[in-house]
Formats: C-alpha cells, structure tokens, sequence
C-alpha cells in the first residue's frame, strides 16, 4: 500500500487532485483557506502530500455536515 508520508507534490499534481485551476487554487492559498507550499529553491515549490489529502479530507467533512 502507497503511503504519502514524506512526499512531494508539485503544482500540477496538487491541481489534479484538488479539481481547481491554478488561479483558483494560489487564491485560496493568499486567503489562507489552502496549504502553502514548500519553497524549495527560486524556481521550485512543493506541497506535503499528506497535508493536501488533510486538507481535501477537512472540506469534504466540513461539506457533509453542511449538507
């Protein structure tokens, strides 16, 4: 079984994942409703791929009870 712990996810990734447009997605980042990403040189930042499926699992919760 595949476990997230101690991996990266670049942009594209997390977009796949999370089903919003790139825009969309660095919003909700400035808004602070969204993980920030790991800077990890000038040109390459990275999210904590347990943190995104936290956060995914956080809203479909946060979803059901407001349903």
């Amino acid at each position: 079984m595949a476990t997230n712990e101690n991996k990266l996810l670049r942009i594209g990734q997390v977009l796949d994942i999370v089903g919003v447009k790139k825009s969309t997605w660095y919003e909700l980042i400035k808004q602070g409703k969204a993980p920030k990403p790991m800077r990890l040189s000038h040109k390459w930042s990275a999210w904590d791929a347990e943190e995104i499926d936290n956060w995914v699992s956080q809203l479909k919760r946060d979803f059901s009870k407001s349903a």
